[in-house]
């Protein structure tokens, strides 16, 4: 409800390595965005209500998931054949935030709280939860998996985070695990509420802007990274400003339906390469900007963008790393039969740089 805005606010910023703009807190609790959530409340010392616990949860579309998440899932056309174009309007419960403050936690606040969301996605006939957790979060693997969620991939340079309030605060690239659970799977047990009288509450809420992999914020990628919008990239373009360099990072394929004049590509699973990203930035020596795009520049441009502009900050190199908003698709929206800024075919490339690298062994898994 939109008066627990300070007490949502005042939870995140104690539990998260992250800070969220109010604009977060205000969509998260106006019932916002398709964002379902529930609180756990206890009576505080003046036997006021006091917001101890929290789950969000979005519901989103099959088909705006990210492909490597839906793959990793078994939702993706590969394993669902002639029924991937049905289920592409099907939805899935992401879980975006849990948390329960210190002193109320081994109580089963938590798995209550999940439980809520199993029940959620049961009764809005969702085909799957599904969350990140970052690889330090041991707490949380355990958790889930006690709740019945499996994990099916690890998924690398997930997370980007600056705020000096992660565990080792000279690293801010972390990897990410994603866990699933079917609906109609084997759910882990309810716990009950033990000896603390609690009661969940439906916070309706939402969330302020897109991070990572599906609308509705995935992750922590984007949050320190600057982003511009598709129209400034064109005016860039036409002017051939030559201090702006584009890179693509969406797969061979892809690039070569269609990219943004002049653009170079260098596969999101090249960023997991050191090797590679200083081709890359060899290649980028007389730009001072460098916009990163992918398909929607949810997951797979924000991640690249985290991992050039950490290897950029290794090597001591100064440059504005950006993010494209809406990515190709957006661009391809608005300029798609402009050729003074579109094109088809071959552009500057890195694709042989990488060909190589996964002929050696590097990990190609998307992300």
């Amino acid at each position: 409800m939109p008066e627990d805005f300070h007490a949502v606010k005042a939870a995140h910023a104690a539990l998260f390595p992250i800070d969220y703009d109010d604009a977060f807190f205000h969509k998260a609790t106006n019932g916002l965005d398709r964002i379902w959530s529930c609180a756990a409340f206890a009576a505080g010392p003046y036997a006021e209500e006091q917001l101890v616990g929290f789950i969000t949860a979005k519901t989103v579309f099959l088909h705006e998931c990210e492909v490597s998440d839906r793959q990793h899932m078994g939702l993706d056309r590969q394993h669902m054949g002639l029924l991937s174009p049905v289920v592409d309007h099907d939805t899935s419960l992401y879980i975006l935030t849990l948390g329960v403050l210190e002193g109320f936690r081994g109580r089963g606040i938590a798995s209550s709280l999940i439980q809520a969301a199993c029940q959620r996605a049961c009764e809005t006939r969702c085909r799957a939860l599904f969350l990140h957790v970052i690889t330090y979060n041991t707490q949380a693997m355990g958790l889930y998996s006690m709740q019945g969620f499996a994990c099916v991939a690890r998924l690398s340079r997930f997370y980007f985070i600056s705020t000096g309030r992660q565990p080792d605060p000279n690293t801010q690239v972390y990897d990410a695990y994603l866990y699933v659970q079917y609906v109609g799977g084997a759910a882990g047990l309810a716990t009950p509420w033990d000896v603390l009288s609690l009661a969940l509450s439906p916070v309706r809420s939402a969330l302020a802007r897109i991070h990572s992999c599906v609308p509705g914020f995935c992750s922590m990628t984007n949050a320190a990274l600057e982003r511009v919008d598709a129209i400034t990239v064109a005016e860039a373009v036409r002017a051939d400003n030559k201090e702006i360099a584009v890179v693509d990072v969406r797969n061979s394929e892809e690039f070569s339906s269609g990219h943004v004049k002049g653009a170079l590509n260098l596969d999101s699973t090249s960023f997991s390469d050191n090797s590679l990203i200083d081709k890359l930035v060899d290649q980028l020596q007389s730009k001072s900007q460098v916009v990163v795009h992918c398909a929607k520049s949810l997951q797979r441009g924000p991640q690249s963008a985290a991992a050039l502009k950490q290897r950029l900050q290794e090597l001591g190199i100064n440059k504005q790393v950006l993010v494209m908003d809406g990515g190709f698709e957006k661009f391809g929206e608005l300029y798609g039969s402009d050729s003074s800024v579109v094109e088809g075919g071959a552009a500057p490339k890195l694709a042989a740089a990488a060909a190589a690298a996964a002929a050696a062994g590097v990990p190609s898994e998307e992300h």
